[in-house]
């Protein structure tokens, strides 16, 4: 059986103080082969004036990698925020890799994944799967106007 598209196997988010989890397992297709699998935790909190985002991965049989972002929300341009953070890459061999940046961070973005977890959460209390569900929703226009 060969694979055009990624399926996602397992969703669940969960609401958490401040902010949400997020796990997920996905399959990606590989030519000629089984597909790989892909599996994500992540979580963010959402403190007011900075936040917190920690992203745990693994994709296939490579290691899995462990990122810790802090930021500083900074001043609003538009439908952008300018941020400070602090990103921690715990490394495979105990070392940590850690980077200051500024980024542009788009404001409208937290509506846009709240809609889209709603949609999931609706989607699985109506019986379909992960994947049925983003077959549903892939297409759609999900951008704020």
């Amino acid at each position: 059986m060969s694979m055009e598209t990624p399926r996602i196997v397992r969703l669940a988010s969960r609401d958490v103080p401040g902010g949400f989890e997020l796990e997920t397992l996905v399959e990606l297709p590989r030519d000629g082969g089984e597909p790989i699998l892909v599996r994500n935790f992540s979580r963010e909190v959402d403190l007011g004036d900075s936040y917190v985002s920690l992203n745990h991965s693994s994709r296939g049989w490579e290691p899995a990698q462990t990122v810790l972002i802090f930021g500083r929300k900074g001043a609003v341009d538009g439908d952008f925020r300018t941020d400070e953070t602090e990103m921690l890459v715990l490394q495979i061999d105990g070392t940590v890799l850690r980077t200051e940046q500024t980024v542009r961070t788009y404001l409208k973005w937290d509506a846009i994944r709240s809609r889209l977890r709603e949609r999931y959460r609706a989607g699985l209390a109506a019986g379909l799967t992960p994947d049925e569900i983003h077959r549903q929703i892939q297409g759609e226009d999900h951008f704020p106007r």
